[in-house]
């Protein structure tokens, strides 16, 4: 896993618990809330005082998946297969995704092969293609159509208490964008120091 990144957070006298929305800007294969859909990747809660903190690990393992919504949109992940950038994956019948075979050079592919219109994700995975953690979904897939997305890992985080992890997000999150980068272009690890100005009441999230 060359290319996985480790998050971790820490902040330290807060006055109140601070939940952060961790989320993957969408590519430009659909449009956004209309037919592609971003799911909340994660979502960590740091407590009031301190010093508190967590972290993710983003695998850097791409896959696509047959997904589920559930009551809610919370959305989870059936059969799925690794699938890399230059690769190419389908789904057919019962919603199983085929294993990866040679596609188009620079974008991750997947190919509705089943008799009806269906949803298809793509997520973040171990290294065997299982466990996928979805981020984001493509809603009724015409049949014969294929996803032809190119995907850069751009997180953006935000401070809210309205979702829940593996929620799809049905529109834009209506609070202020906090940070937003390409995981690509950190270090191996990272920590990222939140602090809450006591003037204004800004939630501020500096990289170490």
């Amino acid at each position: 896993m060359a290319n996985s990144r480790i998050l971790k957070f820490s902040a330290n006298g807060l006055d109140k618990p601070i939940t952060l929305l961790l989320m993957f800007t969408p590519p430009a294969a659909g449009k956004p809330y209309q037919d592609v859909f971003p799911t909340c990747w994660k979502v960590i809660t740091l407590k009031k005082g301190g010093p508190t903190g967590a972290s993710v690990e983003y695998t850097a393992n791409t896959a696509f998946a047959s997904p589920q919504v559930a009551d809610g949109n919370l959305v989870t992940a059936t059969s799925s297969a690794l699938c890399g950038t230059g690769q190419k994956c389908s789904v057919v019948d019962d919603g199983v995704v085929t294993p990866a075979v040679g596609g188009e050079a620079g974008y991750l592919m997947c190919k509705n092969e089943t008799a009806g219109a269906t949803d298809i994700a793509v997520g973040f995975s171990d290294a065997t293609g299982g466990d996928v953690e979805t981020v984001l979904v493509w809603t009724k897939v015409a049949v014969g159509s294929t996803i032809r997305a190119q995907f850069t890992p751009v997180m953006e985080i935000y401070a809210t208490n309205d979702y829940q992890e593996t929620q799809m997000l049905k529109g834009a999150v209506e609070s202020p964008l906090l940070w937003k980068k390409n995981l690509q272009t950190l270090n191996k690890e990272t920590t990222m120091s939140i602090s809450v100005d006591g003037l204004t009441g800004k939630i501020d999230i500096k990289a170490a």
